[in-house]
């Protein structure tokens, strides 16, 4: 990342992590809840020296549905709005980088 008003140059390290678990069932043990969790965690490095670690978490609860295919259609839609969240989070915390 390189701001273009000054010289200084940033490397950025991601590691992410998602993860679908089961919250809830119902008496057939079949599941009737679930909740996305996604995780990032970065480094911000200045000349290879770390100046700043965080980890940025996002999760969503959303029930089962019979229609297996809806059900991945929804899941892809909750993914891409939990990531936009973690990447605002993100420009918010390169801004403040020094």
């Amino acid at each position: 990342l390189k701001n273009n008003s000054s010289n200084l140059i940033y490397d950025l390290e991601l590691f992410s992590f998602k993860e679908i678990r089961s919250v809830s069932r119902d008496s057939k043990g079949n599941t009737k809840t679930f909740e996305m969790f996604i995780k990032v965690d970065t480094k911000i490095l200045k000349n290879r020296n770390i100046i700043k670690n965080k980890s940025i978490t996002e999760n969503f609860t959303y029930n089962n549905t019979e229609n297996k295919f809806d059900l991945g259609q929804y899941e892809k839609d909750i993914e891409n709005k939990l990531i936009d969240k973690i990447i605002d989070d993100l420009i918010l915390t390169l801004e403040t980088a020094k």
